[in-house]
């Protein structure tokens, strides 16, 4: 850890030292932005480097190129030679800013099966398209919530394990507080034999070890109390909405009871009133007969026509009854 600790401060201060002597020399502008987008670049290049042989290697070449840059800005012909050199044989991509890193993409929230309105409570809507789906009352370890269809939305079941986090470090609070209460005791004791044998004042004004103790019980005992009234209250207020669907629901079967009843009697009195029909009518009251006759006339098989139907008979032979 100390190793990488150092390797990281020798990386900046080396890498600052080299921008700032890329602009020391007596080049021009535009090489001395390129040397500076070399250095980016490489740095850039081997910012994942862990392997300590590369790593000696990585720093080798830069302190040598520090060098370079050094004796380049002291007036040395040979090393400015060399940079120009260097420069018209390294590659373009290089010598081009390297990248700035785009913003992260923003995680896509899944798509919750549930009511776009927040709150479910502001069910039931009387007007819906098809069938309508009653949700139901679900308790997940004292965690109410409705469930309208499979599959559980994830939105929905970070909800119910957060509360269930909750409740349980309240819990684990009140344990831990319950054990403080022996070791407070003890204070105490400590604190009144101080008093008593050993005369120490000032012990008395100060608040008991117990009491403190007692007054944190008592707020995580009121968190607890309260979150577990509110989950009945909500089960209350979510029951309400089931009861509300369900009679909702229970009214459109009967609505849809009746207008297939009334249907059923407008057919009827179409049927008996020979001016109100229709070809249509007449076609669907006369296809059990037409089946009949078909099935019995199969292979010209006219006499196996029951005798005791002269009706049939009549209509299929011709003769009268």
């Amino acid at each position: 850890m100390e190793e990488s600790l150092l390797n990281a401060a020798a990386c900046i201060a080396l890498y600052r030292a080299l921008l700032s002597q890329c602009s020391a020399n007596s080049l021009d502008v535009k090489d001395q932005d390129g040397l500076k987008n070399i250095v980016r670049n490489r740095f850039k290049a081997n910012r994942e480097l862990h392997s300590t042989p590369k790593l000696k290697i990585a720093f080798s070449a830069g302190y040598e190129a520090l060098d370079c840059l050094d004796a380049s800005a002291a007036g040395g012909e040979a090393s400015t030679s060399h940079l120009t050199s260097l420069l018209a044989q390294t590659q373009p991509s290089l010598l081009r800013a390297p990248k700035k890193p785009g913003a992260k993409p923003t995680p896509k929230t899944p798509a919750a099966h549930c009511n776009v309105n927040p709150s479910v409570l502001s069910r039931p809507h009387a007007p819906v398209s098809g069938r309508r789906r009653v949700p139901y009352l679900v308790d997940a370890n004292a965690v109410p919530f409705l469930r309208f269809k499979k599959p559980q939305p994830a939105d929905l079941a970070r909800y119910i394990g957060d509360r269930i986090k909750q409740r349980q470090k309240r819990f684990d609070r009140l344990h831990a507080l319950a054990d403080d209460r022996i070791l407070a005791g003890l204070e105490d004791q400590w604190d009144r034999t101080l008093l008593q044998e050993h005369g120490v004042f000032g012990v008395e004004e100060e608040p008991s070890w117990t009491k403190e103790i007692a007054e944190a019980e008592a707020v995580v005992a009121d968190s607890l109390t309260k979150g577990r009234q509110g989950a009945m209250e909500w089960a209350r207020r979510m029951q309400d909405v089931v009861d509300r669907e369900t009679g909702l629901l229970e009214s459109e079967k009967a609505e849809r009871r009746e207008v297939r009843r009334q249907e059923k009697i407008a057919r009827a009195a179409r049927r008996k009133s020979p001016e109100s029909t229709t070809p249509q009518d007449m076609f669907q009251e006369a296809l059990p007969l037409v089946k009949i006759l078909d099935r019995y006339a199969v292979n010209g098989m006219a006499r196996s026509i029951p005798a005791d139907n002269p009706p049939l008979r009549s209509i299929y032979t011709g003769a009268s009854s």
